[in-house]
């Protein structure tokens, strides 16, 4: 069954802002955030049998057509390390893809519910105030 937390703004770099949950943070690239920028977001998890379609769109879509970023991010992850309190994915990327929207998720174990999934889905809404 699917997972799901909200993660408030914590602060920006020059390429990302940055939204946190207890002690994961997810760091989303400017060029993919609306405008203006959410004080939280909604994280889902889904496991295998779960995945939704992914659109694939480019940087430059979401430059040329800022309305774009609006929708909402789901991209499949894959495991990479487990650490204390969190296990950390990388996104996966498409082929010909420049950048991804986001590199990496760091993901509590109570978002995993003691499962070992090696690939996950993360969808990322915008909550708009």
């Amino acid at each position: 069954m699917a997972y799901s937390e909200a993660f408030y703004r914590a602060d920006s770099t020059t390429q990302y802002y940055v939204w946190a949950y207890e002690t994961s943070s997810l760091y989303i690239r400017q060029w993919r955030v609306p405008r203006p920028v959410p004080n939280s977001v909604q994280v889902t998890i889904n496991f295998t049998g779960e995945f939704v379609e992914e659109i694939t769109r480019k940087k430059q879509d979401f430059i040329r057509q800022p309305s774009l970023r609006k929708e909402p991010i789901i991209r499949s992850v894959r495991k990479v390390i487990s650490l204390k309190r969190t296990v950390r994915f990388d996104v996966i990327m498409y082929e010909n893809e420049e950048c991804p929207p986001f590199p990496a998720i760091y993901v509590p174990y109570s978002f995993l519910d003691g499962r070992e999934d090696a690939m996950i889905q993360v969808v990322i809404m915008w909550n708009h105030e």
